[in-house]
């Protein structure tokens, strides 16, 4: 089995798993600054029951993320397994993206980008595109 190199080790295996945790915990903690910090300002608002019930829902996925990128990939060196896990949660990153985009086309706009967007924003850009490095092969040697 190739060495993974350290750049994917330590965001798929400690950074992107203690985001989605935290994530997980905010939503259940303080679910309308969550929403405030993930969803255009166009669209924000206070956390209905409804809502509430949504966003634990997401925070048990978020949970999954976390469990299943942090320890699944800690314990296997097998890329096989690793670019199965990465292409699921790149999936999620382009719903995400795309959630984003079909609600409110200007969420894109870096002109209007708020410092929770830039923060929320670059690290989905960021994950997704170490993710998508990873299933080209970037940085790879070969078995």
């Amino acid at each position: 089995m190739a060495p993974i190199p350290l750049i994917y080790r330590l965001y798929f295996i400690y950074i992107d798993p203690a985001l989605a945790l935290y994530g997980s915990i905010l939503v259940l903690t303080n679910p309308t600054l969550f929403l405030q910090s993930t969803t255009p300002p166009t669209l924000t608002e206070a956390a209905s029951p409804l809502t509430t019930l949504l966003l634990t829902q997401i925070s048990a996925l978020y949970a999954f993320f976390a469990i299943t990128e942090g320890l699944v990939l800690y314990q296997t060196k097998q890329l096989r397994i690793w670019r199965s896990v990465l292409l699921g949660v790149l999936v999620c990153d382009i719903g995400h993206a795309y959630a984003v985009l079909s609600a409110d086309a200007t969420a894109w706009d870096l002109r209007g980008w708020r410092a929770v967007d830039a923060i929320n924003y670059g690290i989905l850009i960021f994950g997704a595109g170490l993710r998508g490095s990873f299933l080209l092969g970037v940085g790879l040697r070969p078995a």
